[in-house]
This record gives C-alpha cells, structure tokens and sequence, in this order.
C-alpha cells in the first residue's frame, strides 16, 4: 500500500468529505502528483486550470493524488456530477466509477498533459455565467437535500485492483512497485448504510432523477437519455428485432441489471482479484457439442498499461501488447509513455517494453525461428519520445522468464517503403509476405496514398517490392488485406470485396468471386480459414463474418455510425467445385463489425467484441459518438460450429462483458483455453469520454473450461514434418470416446485481423493405457509453416491445455544479400513510380 495521507487518516478524511453535500475535480497541473491536496470551500472562485474559466465557491476540489489514496475515498457520487460536467460541456471528464453507488477519482498525468485544452467550457464566456449557475442550480439542490451519510463503522470491500480505466504508473509512492501498482489489495471504506440500500437506492435515484429531469433544463440527463433511447430505438430497427438484440440493449440500459451486475462484482471482489459474471448457455445449437453447455463467464483482471491495439500470445506464458505512441498509463523506464508491454496472465503483472518507432496501425507475423516481426506503422505523434514508424520492422524473441526486449536497427532493417495498416503472411519457407498499406494517413485509402505493392522480410529477388493491381482494384478499402497461406503454397488474399489466390513463386494473380459485404478496414469483419484436417484432405475453406456494406466511394462525413453493420456470413470451399458455387451465405444472429474470429481448439470459431453499427476508426463520421465511427457495442459472443448445416451453424447465449470492444480492441485463444480480451480506444488519444481508452483486460471462460479436461505432460520441443513424435503422462476423462491432437497458430491480432490464424488436426492414436499419444507432425510447411504452434488434445470435444512447440527445426528464414542490399538501396515507393515497381522480377524464393 501507498503511503498515508500525510500523518493524517485516511478513513477520517473519507468522513470530512462525505460530510460536503458537493464536490467536483479541477486540474492543477502545478501541484505535486504524489500526494493528495484537499481545499474545502472558500470565497473567492477557484480558477479552471489551462482556462481563464472560473467555477461557483460551493465545490471541493480533490487535486492530484495517487492511485492507492484516490481509492480510499469512496463516498462521491459520479454520475450526478458527471450531469453537472456535461451541462457546462465538460471534454473527457477525469471522472470513474466502480458501480452504480460508489464513485472514486483520481487525477492522473496523463490526463494533465492531454486534456487542459480540451477542459474549456465550450459555450461560456470569461467566467461562468449566469445562465451557467441557473442550469446547475437544482443539481446543487438535489445534492443539498440528499442526507448526510450514515456515521457507522466502516466497513472494509475489497475492490478489484487497477479497475480503473486510466492510471498513471509512472508516479508512485516510494515503495510501491509495479507489481504491487498493478496487483496491490486497495481497501476502500464504504458504509454500512450503503450495503443496505445500495441496490435498491440504485434504482430509486435513476428514476427519481429522470423523472426531475425530463421538466427542466438545468440538467441534459433527460436529453441525453432520449438522445441515447432515440439512438437504441433507431438500432433496434435498423439493426434487429429480435429477443438477442433486446437482450443486447437491456444489459446495458436496464438498471435493475446494473445493480445486479455491481452486487455480483461487490461479492467476487470481497473473494478475489478478479470480477466474474458467469451466465449459463440459454440456445445451445443443435450441432455444437456438449462441450459447449453449460456456464460460462467473463472475468475481469488485470491491466494491459498500453492500449491493446496489437496482440499475440508470445510463448505459454506471456503476452505482447503493441499501441500507438500516445500518453499511455505506464511507463517506460526513462519515464516516457510506453507504447508496448508485456503481460503475464498468471499474475496479472505488465512490463512496459521500449520500441524506438511508432507501431500505429502496424501489421505483425512470425518467422520460422520463433522472432515476432512487427510491421510498419507511423510517424512521430504528439509529445510521445517516438520515432517515425512506417518503415520499421521491430522485432521481439520470447524468452521464457520474460525478459528481453525490442529490437530495432533501421539502417539495417527495414521496409522498402512506408506501410500504415499492412497485413503479412508466414510462407512455406519461414519468410513473411508482407501486403499493402499506405504510404500517408488518412481514414480510408486513396490513390494517392496508396501502397499496392508487395515485398518479402527477409527480403528476396532484387528486394524491391512488387506491383499488385489486385490492391490498386481493390480502392478504396484495401487496408489490412487477409491473407492465408494455402496447402498448395499459394496465398489467399482479401481486400474490400475481392479475393483471389496469388502464386507468390511466379507472381500470378488469379481472381475469385466477390464477397457479398467488404471485409477489411474500416469494413471490418471477422475471418479465418477454417481447420484443415486429414479427412478434408486439407481442402482450404475460407470464411467472412460481418462486416459492412456502406459505399466506400463516398465521404466519410457522409457516413454514419447508426448504419448497421452486415449481419450475413459468406463462406467458400478453395477448390474447383468450391469456386465454382462461389461465396455460399448466411444470417448471424445480429449485426457485427470488428469482430475478433477466433478458432478454438475443438475446429469452432468464436465470434467476439464489435459494434452492431457504424464502422471502424474515429473522428471521421458525421455523428461520431465521443470521437467514435461506430456505436451500439456488442456485449456477447457467439459461437459458429463449421460442420453444422447452414442455418445451425450459430450458438448464443453466453456470458456477457460489460465493457465495449470496439476498434482498436483485440482478443486471442490463450494456451490454458481462455479468450483473453483486451483493448478499445476509438480516439485519437487517452481519454475518458465516451467509449473510453480501456487499459481493462477481460477472460471469456468458454463452458470447456468447468468440464473435466485432458491433460499431458511431456512434450517434444520441435516436431518435424511428416514425423511421429509421442505426449506422454496423458490423462483423459472418463469413458472419452475420441480423442484429436489439434496444432494451432494464435495469430498476430489487430484490427479484426488474426494474422497467419490457422488450425490444422493431426494424426494420432492413444495407447491402451490412455496415457501416452502417438502423433504425426504437418506432413509439410505448405500445411502448416515452420515456426511455433500450440498444441492441444481435445477430448470429445474438450480440450487439454496448450504447449508451445517449434514446427520444423526453427532455423532462420533464406536470407539473400543482394536482395537486402536491393531493399535498402531502395528509395521508397509512391504512385508516381507504379508502374516501374510493377515490372520488378518476380521473386523466386530467394
């Protein structure tokens, strides 16, 4: 715990303050940010800081102040305040709460160093005047009259550590560590009188100030709940009418559901760390296996310190986070803000790591011995210590007690040209195929700004990249194209609408029938190949969830973040057959974009985080919701079982989050079987305002996970091609009937993109004893390319947990220095010098 409020009790404090019937928060940038500073009211105004703004005498401001001590007082009531802040048209209130009753702040750096512009009253003049103080008047009222809170004893709650969305870990108390800042037991004091009648007052007071309200102007509550109504009523029609889609709406609007979700976090928080809210399957689908009856939960634990924007599961333990350069909670250790960190899921504890350049929009793959490659990016932002990011290629190696750190070396390694928002592939030879991006920002691509090329790292041929006029045809949303590589050593690749397969040997394009809905940025739907296996004789299928049909041709500000996203899937086997049938159709069971498709080990795929409307991005639409494209989060997973016949494919019913997981969120399969979920930040920096910077991280339990598992042992560290190799000290659950040994990449996540996403079953069989598998590796890189893949036993249906192992021997990709020597004497590309990149020799392997 941090140190006490200077020789002074922290609960005693807690008492003073919620003895004042009003209090607010002002930045003072000036102050210390160690201590907490309280001045009770006075009689001269107290000046906004940034501003030459002044608020009314009657305020108590809390200035300052770090983590450990802003939690300890726990008596202020957010959301009447956060009425106040809004009707003086406030920007990013520092305001947070934990539930529906209790409300704690706490200022934080990053918040001083973003937001004092921003903190400016956006219809006043000078000072606040009178029309101000008659607005919010009757707040004061309301606050007045509301009783003093009871003098009992307190009583301790033991509150989720770090719960907060915004937290500044490069200020901490002497002692404190970042274990203990991110793991720490923080004690709030709360009343028993508050126990009490927390629910039910919950409810009183949402109806009470409603109702007050809807009469008068001094508070836009009632305007901003018929805006809100409007705005779900409009969804609702535009979107769905059916029972999930209210279901979706009452878990976020209904207020006897919120007071029930805040008691149940008050009762997982009183027994551990984490907050749970467990719900069982409602419609199981007729396909899906048992394995997916039952309860499933969503826990919340833990902080990600950078805003997930980039993920991937780096070994079994560990986790990389990648965002872009902006004021980040944590910090690195030259006190900057870190853009990157690395997470440890077993104990919750995040490092921040140290790239040079800024990874915005990156792209990210794996070579064959086992080092993350993260792609382009860009250029210095902000105040952010950063360097220009769009031809960057940073790379990390795991190590297993998880030290170590990015490495970058431009004048050695780096891109041909600037790449924002491109997608790579790992080839059959352990190398990435890397596609596309642009080469200047911007909300969607355009001629002008376009990369149509694509290049090799390491880099092959003469190293200069290659023209595609798939990318150019595939304007104006051609951003984080999906790529695959297929079991013939070809390539699938999507962008906007159009597919095809490239023959990266011979640099032939050969195109497929087009999607029915665009796929990519800022489209954004879900995708994956699904599971290659010795009974299809890994017939490549493909399939697209969601996504968005808007025009891409017109202006952003033409666009809206009310239009409802695609609700079909479209799916196509690659074969003669296949393509000729072309994209077969189907209805999800509601609209979706940003959807994360994740494989689970058992050959599903399960479809989570996204918004029903809008698309992805921010600050572009003409009703960006806070700075948002999209609106109308969706809350709840969804599960689609392949082998079901069209029409049964979908499974709902599960847990649902309480946070939303819209653009720049992630999620990925953890080796123990989990989903691990983290990120979200519509916004062009850290901010609190509406669909906030989210820094929560959150474990979707599938029902699996509460079922009797497999289990192995022992392991080999690689597996050969086409090679037997045995998992021993086996136990599988009684009267198993099927056991499968399944191989899976966990991908390089962002943007709804799982970057080299891939499952492919194995041949095994189990001894007589039932404790020793004897498997077969891929028969080659083709089906699975060489580099780490987890491997699970699923027993009918169940799976074990994930091991970590190297597919092939773990050698470095072909490298070729004339080839590198070519890609960085190479001067960059832009669309003047297409059409000479496009006459490049085709690459050959190296």
């Amino acid at each position: 715990m941090a140190a006490p409020f200077r020789n002074k009790s922290p609960a005693r404090l807690g008492d003073r303050l919620c003895t004042s019937r009003i209090h607010t928060f002002c930045f003072e940038p000036a102050r210390p940010h160690n201590r907490l500073d309280i001045a009770y009211p006075s009689d001269r105004p107290t000046r906004l800081a940034g501003t030459s703004h002044s608020l009314p005498t009657l305020f108590v401001h809390i200035i300052g102040g770090d983590i450990d001590t802003c939690r300890r007082l726990g008596c202020l009531r957010r959301r009447i305040l956060q009425r106040a802040f809004d009707r003086l048209s406030f920007v990013n209130s520092p305001l947070d709460d934990f539930d529906s009753i209790v409300g704690l702040a706490c200022l934080k750096k990053p918040h001083l160093e973003t937001y004092q512009q921003p903190y400016k009253m956006a219809r006043s003049g000078p000072s606040v005047g009178l029309r101000q103080l008659v607005l919010i008047l009757p707040l004061f009222l309301v606050l007045i009259a509301r009783p003093v809170l009871s003098t009992a004893s307190p009583q301790p709650v033991q509150l989720l550590a770090l719960q907060e969305d915004t937290f500044d870990l490069g200020k901490r108390e002497p002692g404190l560590t970042h274990s203990s800042a991110l793991n720490g037991s923080f004690r709030l004091e709360r009343r028993a009188s508050h126990k009490k009648v927390a629910a039910k007052k919950t409810s009183k007071k949402t109806k009470k100030v409603a109702k007050k309200t809807s009469s008068s102007k001094a508070v836009t509550t009632a305007k901003k709940s018929k805006a809100t109504a409007k705005k779900s009523t409009s969804a609702r029609k535009a979107v769905t009418t059916t029972k999930k889609a209210a279901a979706t709406k009452k878990v976020v609007t209904t207020s006897k559901k919120a007071a029930a979700a805040a008691t149940t976090t008050k009762k997982a928080a009183a027994k551990s760390t984490a907050v749970a809210r467990p719900s069982a399957v409602t419609k199981l689908g007729a396909y899906a296996g048992p394995q997916w009856a039952g309860t499933s939960t969503y826990v919340q634990q833990g902080n990600s310190g950078v805003s997930a924007m980039q993920m991937a599961v780096v070994s079994d333990r560990y986790v990389i986070f990648f965002d872009k350069a902006e004021q980040n909670a944590l910090r690195s250790a030259n006190g900057n803000h870190a853009w990157s960190s690395l997470l440890d899921p077993q104990t919750s504890t995040v490092r921040a790591l140290n790239p040079t350049t800024n990874s915005f929009c990156a792209g990210g793959g794996w070579l064959s011995n086992g080092t993350l490659v993260n792609i382009g990016g860009n250029p210095r932002e902000g105040v952010t210590n950063t360097k220009n990011g769009l031809m960057a290629l940073r790379m990390f190696t795991p190590r297993a007690d998880g030290s170590g750190d990015i490495y970058e070396n431009p004048s050695r390694i780096r891109l041909t040209s600037y790449r924002w928002y491109p997608s790579s592939a790992r080839l059959s030879d352990g190398s990435l195929i890397i596609w596309g991006g642009m080469i200047a920002g911007g909300f969607n691509n355009v001629k002008n700004t376009d990369n149509p090329t694509i290049e090799y790292f390491p880099a092959k041929g003469n190293g200069q990249p290659i023209y595609s006029p798939f990318l150019h045809d595939a304007l104006n949303s051609n951003l984080f194209p999906f790529l695959w590589a297929l079991p013939d050593n070809t390539l699938f690749v999507a962008a906007n609408k159009l597919t095809m397969i490239y023959n990266w040997k011979t640099n032939t394009e050969t195109r497929l029938p087009t999607l029915p809905m665009r796929v990519t940025y800022p489209w954004s739907a879900g995708g994956v190949m699904l599971p290659l296996t010795p009974e299809n004789n890994y017939t490549p299928e493909i399939l697209f969830c969601g996504g968005s049909n808007i025009n891409d041709r017109i202006a952003a500000t033409k666009m809206s973040s009310q239009t409802p996203a695609a609700n079909i899937c479209a799916r196509m086997v690659l074969n003669k057959a296949g393509i000729a049938k072309g994209w077969q159709t189907e209805t999800m069971p509601g609209h979706r974009t940003m959807g994360d498709a994740i494989l689970t080990p058992d050959g599903s795929v399960l479809f989570i985080n996204g918004a029903q409307t809008g698309l992805a991005g921010y600050g572009n639409v003409a009703n960006q919701v806070g700075h948002s494209n999209a609106d109308h989060p969706v809350l709840t997973p969804w599960l689609y079982t392949p082998s079901a016949p069209a029409g049964s494919r979908f499974t709902t019913g599960f847990a649902s989050s309480t946070i939303a997981r819209m653009y720049h969120s992630t999620a990925s399969l953890l080796p123990d079987g989990r989903i691990i979920i983290a990120g979200s930040n519509p916004n062009p920096d850290v901010t609190t305002a509406k669909y906030a910077t989210t820094y929560k991280i959150e474990y979707f339990s599938p029902p699996y996970m509460f079922q009797t598992r497999p289990t192995y042992t022992n392991y080999p560290s690689n597996i050969l091609y086409a090679s037997n190799f045995t998992l021993t000290g086996v136990t599988l659950p009684a009267n198993t009937k099927s056991v499968t040994v399944t191989l899976i990449d966990l991908a390089f996540h962002t943007h709804a993109n799982a970057m080299d996403s891939r499952m492919v079953t194995l041949v095994c069989s189990v001894d007589s004893t039932g404790t020793i598998i004897s498997a077969t590796g891929p028969p080659n890189g083709y089906i699975f390319p060489p580099g780490y893949g987890w491997v699970y036993v699923v027993a009918d249906g169940v799976p074990s947990r994930g091991h970590r192992i190297m597919i092939g021997d773990g050698s470095n990709p072909p490298e070729s220095a004339k080839a590198t020597a070519g890609a960085l004497a190479f001067g960059g590309y832009s669309y003047s010098n297409s059409k000479a990149v496009g006459s490049v020799t085709p690459q050959n392997g190296g």
